[in-house]
């Protein structure tokens, strides 16, 4: 079992280490899914505590789940791998190799599949860039919330369309119209159209609404994308991901003069956003 003085990020490059075989395409997509279980940990960090049953949605390559359960949490993993994302399922079985019997592995299933009677309750649900993928986000947040235990909290980070961007593909969306972004960008779209035809566009009122339908209170993290923006100056591989017009002045905007004002947008207007929603006792 891993020691909980032994960081994330330490024993995610560890991880990295004993994987090999992987041409230069699947190294950058590991990397680039190992510095968002990095976040998805930080995001869940605060909230993390011994005896809790966690539930990942969307547990990807699997990185963070086999890190969680190395040291000791509780942790159950569901990933639909849909198509689009076969690199996912390919990169996820040199992960579980490299990681051993960490008692973590991911089910494939979907969201909105979760069902107390087999599955039980979670005090914590999680998911990193996984709500805006969901087919039918009520229906998926709706069963997450049968599955959260009363006074259990679930925490969301994923992009926020009422900023006119896509990260996927790093394009804007003029008018915050999909159609129109698909027709000016079809040739940076083409060859993985359908990651973006399953893009429900979920923004920060949509995800308040089905919160509160659900009688979970939301609370919008604050500082996110300022912390995005700087990891373009920090991040290679993800900087590679976002090397048009619009991340260049993303990472001008994080080190330039304005880089203040980035932590006075409101969360609920920024992207990505991060959102804890919580479940009365």
């Amino acid at each position: 079992m891993t020691s909980r003085a032994e960081s994330p990020g330490h024993w995610l490059d560890a991880l990295a280490d004993r994987i090999d075989g992987l041409d230069k395409a699947d190294r950058d997509a590991l990397q680039t899914y190992l510095g968002e279980a990095r976040i998805g940990y930080d995001l869940i960090a605060p909230v993390i505590e011994p005896g809790l049953r966690v539930l990942e949605v969307g547990s990807g390559i699997g990185a963070l789940g086999h890190y969680l359960a190395s040291t000791g949490v509780d942790i159950t993993g569901i990933e639909p791998a849909d198509s689009g994302f076969d690199r996912i399922a390919r990169l996820a079985e040199h992960v579980n190799a490299a990681a051993g019997d960490t008692g973590f592995s991911a089910t494939a299933r979907s969201a909105e599949d979760l069902d107390p009677g087999t599955d039980g309750s979670f005090d914590l649900i999680y998911s990193v860039h996984v709500l805006e993928h969901l087919p039918d986000p009520e229906a998926a947040l709706a069963a997450m919330n049968r599955v959260l235990k009363p006074g259990g909290r679930m925490v969301h980070l994923c992009p926020n369309y009422r900023f006119a961007y896509d990260p996927h593909f790093a394009i804007p969306i003029p008018f915050w119209v999909p159609a129109l972004a698909k027709a000016l960008f079809a040739r940076r779209i083409k060859d993985h159209s359908e990651v973006w035809d399953r893009l429900n566009f979920i923004g920060a009122g949509r995800l308040a609404r089905i919160a509160r339908n659900e009688g979970l209170s939301v609370l919008f993290h604050p500082g996110v994308m300022a912390a995005t923006f700087a990891r373009l100056n920090d991040d290679r591989v993800f900087r590679a991901r976002h090397n048009g017009l619009a991340g260049q002045l993303a990472g001008w905007a994080a080190s330039g003069p304005f880089a203040g004002w980035l932590h006075a947008i409101p969360p609920q207007w920024a992207s990505p956003m991060a959102v804890t929603l919580s479940k009365p006792l």
